[in-house]
């Protein structure tokens, strides 16, 4: 899968999800993205078979793996994206990529440099231990190591850099209440006035900004975090320099304001950013978790305010 010069990222789009049969049987690859906008991975030696691990891909990781031919991920522990070997040299080369009948699950085959490693604890793959069947009374199931040795030594290779998937903080009660209150109540509004500067004044049914508008409403009735958000037209948001225009806001969360929006080329990655939003807890979004076309058209955000104070 490796090319000698690789796509750019963003030159790579994702086709929109319209009928079961184009998903299913179709040549266009449209991945489904769960309510995190994460796609579950797979990864396997393509000589032996074995698999090594399973990983999330957001929809950056997912175009910069199939733009350079090397496996990337989305890290949910450090919340960011991860070309994996950065650090150890360990690359995955993606001699072939697979994705699932229903477009939500994709599978690597890889070729990996130096030890052939790919577990950060040092062993050839994450599944170096089985669960012993039976189970033990009185005690935990047991669980057997099935790699004796480790592949490489993980102190040498990362020094002291901690194990983000142990000590990542576990949310309290009131975290996990505002994590689903922002799912239930996110709005976004596209302004349907939009059109591109000095373009005529045309019927709203045909400015940029109303396709984008329905184009939204489409492909959110597709996306797992669809119920979660209502996508209302606005008049006018007063972005005319920077057409189309949405915003992006939900009680309690930080208000976003994005301009230069493109009917056909702008809503997966809106979605996407949706996505990262309402999963949140108060509707921050960091620049580098945004989405690569979202860092730049960022116009302006309101931090969270109370009614009435």
């Amino acid at each position: 899968m490796t090319s000698d010069k690789p796509a750019s990222a963003a030159a790579i789009p994702f086709a929109s999800r319209t009928t079961v049969e184009q998903v299913e049987e179709g040549l266009a690859l449209a991945p489904k993205f769960d309510a995190d906008g994460l796609i579950p991975c797979i990864t396997t030696d393509v000589n032996s078979g074995e698999v090594l691990m399973l990983g999330h891909l957001n929809g950056e990781a997912l175009q910069e793996t199939v733009a350079t031919g090397e496996a990337h991920y989305w890290s949910r522990s450090r919340q960011c994206l991860w070309r994996k070997g950065e650090t150890s040299g360990l690359v995955q080369e993606v001699v072939e990529m697979r994705i699932d009948d229903d477009q939500d699950a994709v599978w690597l085959r890889v070729r990996i440099a130096g030890s052939g490693a790919s577990c950060h604890v040092g062993y050839r793959s994450c599944f170096y231990r089985s669960v012993e069947p039976g189970g033990h009374s009185g005690g935990p199931t047991r669980l057997v190591f099935t790699e004796s040795q480790k592949s490489f030594d993980p102190k040498a290779v990362y020094g002291d850099a901690p194990n983000f998937h142990a000590s990542r903080p576990t949310q309290s009660p009131n975290m996990r209440a505002a994590h689903s209150n922002a799912r239930r109540s996110c709005t976004l509004h596209v302004c349907t006035s939009c059109r591109p500067p000095g373009s005529p004044r045309e019927p709203r049914e045909s400015r940029a900004g109303f396709r984008l508008h329905e184009e939204l409403r489409a492909t959110l009735r597709e996306s797992p975090c669809g119920s979660h958000v209502e996508v209302r037209p606005a008049a006018c948001l007063s972005m005319c320099r920077h057409p189309c225009g949405i915003a992006l806001s939900s009680p309690g969360a930080w208000t976003y304001l994005f301009g230069d929006q493109h009917p056909g080329e702008s809503a997966r990655d809106i979605v996407e950013c949706v996505s990262l939003y309402i999963g949140t807890e108060d509707g921050f979004m960091p620049r580098e978790r945004r989405p690569k076309s979202f860092r730049a058209s960022v116009l302006g955000r309101v931090p969270p305010f109370e009614v009435g104070r």
